[in-house]
């Protein structure tokens, strides 16, 4: 049976530019790309039901997208606010109730963050913010624990931890590795975050952040991060011991960044991992550890999570990515003064 006409798709140029780019976006959702499709194929079939049988689909959802467009142009095609209860947390406040958590609790609310005090702090509801920090895999106060390694988890004979580097949405750790076997092999004595026992729920923190705002605002630009990513790639190469392998755990890092990085060193071996929970879980059992502070030690001033704070604070679509280094170990190259009249 033929269908009966419909009103006429009438495209301008730019129009059918903008159609025929989401159709072919990798980035665009599929939902968005079959809307395009939809409209491009009533400027050519005047009937629903022709539109329906060439691509698939229901004449009800081409009658639906044929008079959203022809009602309101592209803006037509974007999501509707569904019926319903709106959310309770936007994307805003989940970014709040993530960069509040860096923050230590308010006085008498305990050492570490509940969902009591986050409530009373945020105006949320405490099942709201169990549901943020579910989705976000972030646990306040829970320590790092070790569990079954993955096909991209590091090497087991870690030395230590050299390089963070964040720009959403894309994570990167960077650590080191002996390539031989004569020397012991420290579980989690990394220069980086020194004795700071949070260390991993801090960077849980600062992966959900990344997460939420890279997915927010830049899944439709193209990479622009690989030059920022080379040189932390040189710095955390030349904070490496002679002798040692850096190890780059790396999540959202597209293929053409990671071909702009490959000549850095002979020393980077990449893992790549499916997400930020995947990175976030690896990176709180490679930190897993039972050393102690030495006695008489002073902790680290939590100098980690102040920086990354500030980071989140004051992160916007345009900021610099979040980098931090360890500093080489001192070169002895000097030989040790003795002789017959030293008795060192």
């Amino acid at each position: 049976m033929v269908g009966r006409p419909r009103n006429a798709m009438i495209l301008t140029e730019a129009e059918r530019a903008a159609l025929r780019t989401w159709t072919r976006s990798r980035s665009c959702s599929q939902a968005r790309a079959l809307r395009a499709r939809i409209v491009l194929a009533c400027e050519d079939e005047p009937t629903n039901s022709g539109v329906a049988t060439r691509l698939g689909i229901s004449r009800d959802m081409v009658g639906k997208w044929r008079a959203r467009f022809l009602a309101e142009r592209l803006a037509g095609l974007d999501e509707q606010p569904r019926p319903g209860r709106p959310p309770a947390a936007d994307d805003d406040t989940v970014a709040h109730v993530l960069v509040r958590t860096l923050t230590p609790p308010p006085p008498g609310a305990g050492h570490v963050w509940s969902t009591r005090s986050m409530a009373a702090e945020t105006g949320l509801s405490q099942s709201t913010v169990s549901r943020v920090w579910r989705a976000y895999r972030v646990r306040p106060g829970a320590g790092a624990t070790t569990g079954q390694r993955r096909a991209w988890s590091l090497p087991n004979r870690t030395e230590e931890v050299v390089g963070l580097f964040i720009a959403p949405p894309v994570c990167v750790l960077a650590v080191t590795a002996r390539t031989g076997r004569g020397r012991a092999v420290r579980t989690c004595a990394d220069r980086l975050f020194g004795q700071e026992r949070e260390a991993p729920h801090v960077l849980a923190v600062a992966s959900a952040f990344a997460a939420l705002r890279g997915g927010r605002h830049t899944r439709d630009t193209p990479w622009t991060g690989h030059p920022a990513l080379r040189t932390f790639l040189e710095r955390a190469e030349a904070a490496a011991d002679t002798g040692e392998v850096v190890h780059v755990l790396a999540h959202g890092v597209p293929a053409e960044g990671r071909a702009g990085c490959q000549d850095v060193s002979p020393r980077l071996r990449w893992h790549h991992v499916p997400g930020p929970a995947e990175w976030t879980d690896e990176t709180r059992r490679l930190l897993a550890t039972e050393a102690r502070p030495a006695p008489g030690s002073a902790p680290d001033p939590h100098r980690l999570r102040d920086a990354l704070l500030t980071w989140s604070t004051t992160w916007t679509p345009s900021a610099d990515p979040f980098t931090r280094v360890a500093a080489p170990r001192p070169v002895y190259d000097t030989p040790a003064i003795c002789g017959s009249g030293n008795d060192s």
